[in-house]
């Protein structure tokens, strides 16, 4: 087995940390609450046996992988009865899926024999660096991936499918990873020095973007789906028409789908690269209808039909919001939202019950439904907003008055507070949902509840209920999508 000195030498600086840190930064960006860890797997073509596994600070340990090439083999000859049955395919696809057969039989052998019950393991295909296929592996939280939405398998066996957001970017990140052990050394000993080699993090988010969009679209039958579709929807979501923000929704389905209503059908399909055509068309989608649209074109109007049980994951809806926000859905489920091109995880629902129980014990004679109502619709904001419940609305009104214009007491509308949130500051209601002042900027004192990491809308929040007010309930909500719910009495 090789020393740690030669791993070193072999892999260009300390790779297995580059990766690890890359893998932090996509993860964390995207919302994923789990850690992550890196390693790096030597298979020496001469002797199986003599295989080494390397990580950012664990050193390199000796492990007997022989078994992994038996078992690859398994996997290819099954993958060869799916997908290989055609010549042409076997002389384009065949290293490619004996590759990933190889990347498959190490995640089980990680997963079974090196890993704790807790994790689970993504496998890059090898690269050929020396006498050795090197395999770049990460493994992440096993829980807190499972809190992640993810589709099952395919009706119908298809190569090279992602499930989740989540698995796209590792797998981006894994592809990146295993083309950069190629780069050359100038000493001409292994990879150049990829220790210093910073990643492009919001490149590989894009491409998993791309990845996951292409997945709804093959598992919708359109297999001639490209890799840019994505863009394409980042145009549309920031494109203006006459002057309003973009909001509405398109249907991914299959060609004449037993599960689709086809309201409208266009003698002519739009090509979706004609960005303000179908901007334009998008006006005419809604909460009934959607556009319908394939790989490359707008074909018309329809919806699933009433009742449908959309158990085959053949059906996808991108919901187009306002502020260049976009969205991948299945039936009731978003699987992943797309914010400055940039892919998050759904952000997460309010606790309606905690949020009852708050106004339950600081808001006398409250309407919680409509207030629950409004807390909703405050979480539609565009960069953060902020719902300020008090048990003396009117008292509040005139004392923050310097900082809050005050109104005329009045019912609030879900679809008015949604206008209001796009305000600095909050907006303070009663505890029946009437509004009695917006743009309001708390004050008080500095408080254990203030945490200096957190934006100024939390930390005022915090100062605001940690005073000697009258009750009051406070939600905060970031432009990260977390919610935060203050009160006086718990």
């Amino acid at each position: 087995m090789l020393s740690e000195v030669e791993v070193g030498a072999l892999l260009g600086g300390n790779f297995p940390g580059l990766v690890e840190s890359a893998a932090d930064d996509l993860l964390e960006e995207a919302g994923f609450e789990g850690s992550t860890r890196a390693m790096v797997v030597g298979i020496p073509n001469s002797d199986p046996g003599e295989s080494w596994i390397t990580s950012a600070d664990r050193g390199v340990a000796a492990v007997d992988l022989s078994m992994v090439l038996r078992r690859a083999e398994a996997h290819y000859q099954q993958r060869e009865n799916l997908y290989l049955k055609d010549p042409n395919a076997q002389l384009w696809m065949g290293r490619f899926m004996r590759e990933e057969s190889e990347a498959a039989a190490l995640k089980e052998v990680l997963d079974s024999d090196h890993a704790p019950a807790s994790r689970t393991f993504f496998v890059s295909r090898p690269a050929l660096v020396g006498d050795h296929k090197i395999h770049v592996a990460i493994s992440v939280d096993a829980a807190a991936l499972a809190r992640v939405p993810r589709l099952g398998p395919p009706a119908t066996p298809q190569p090279y499918l992602v499930y989740s957001i989540i698995e796209a970017i590792l797998f981006a990140l894994l592809e990146q990873a295993q083309r950069d052990l190629y780069m050359p050394n100038p000493s001409g000993a292994g990879p150049s020095d990829l220790g210093r080699l910073p990643y492009d993090t919001p490149e590989i988010s894009v491409y998993a973007i791309s990845t996951m969009v292409r997945a709804a679209l093959v598992r919708a039958g359109h297999t001639l789906a490209g890799a840019g579709t994505n863009a394409k929807f980042n145009a549309l979501s920031s494109l203006l028409y006459e002057g309003r923000s973009p909001a509405g929704r398109l249907l991914i389905a299959p060609h004449n789908h037993a599960a689709l209503d086809v309201a409208l059908r266009f003698e002519e399909p739009v090509r979706l690269a004609e960005a303000r055509h179908v901007r334009k068309l998008l006006e005419a989608s809604g909460p009934a209808y959607a556009l319908l649209m394939d790989h490359s074109h707008v074909y018309g109007l329809g919806a699933v039909v009433a009742g449908t049980e959309l158990e085959t994951e053949e059906i996808f809806t991108i919901a187009i919001r306002k502020g260049g926000v976009w969205q991948l859905e299945h039936g009731s489920s978003v699987l992943f939202t797309v914010r400055d091109n940039q892919p998050h995880l759904p952000t997460p629902q309010i606790d309606a019950a905690r949020i009852r129980a708050a106004i339950a014990a600081n808001i006398p004679n409250a309407d919680a439904e409509t207030l629950v109502t409004l807390a909703r619709a405050a979480g539609e904001h565009r960069h953060g907003a902020m719902l300020i419940i008090s048990s003396d609305a009117e008292a509040e009104a005139k004392r923050l008055a310097p900082q809050a214009m005050k109104t005329q007491p009045i019912l609030l509308k879900s679809k008015l507070l949604d206008q209001l949130t796009n305000m600095d500051g909050g907006v303070l209601v009663d505890g029946k949902g009437n509004c009695h002042a917006v743009g309001v900027i708390l004050d008080g004192l500095a408080c254990d509840g203030s945490d200096p990491v957190r934006g100024s809308r939390f930390n005022n929040a915090a100062r605001y209920i940690g005073s000697t007010i009258p009750s009051a309930v406070v939600l905060s909500y970031s432009s990260d999508g977390d919610v935060t719910i203050f009160s006086v009495l718990e």
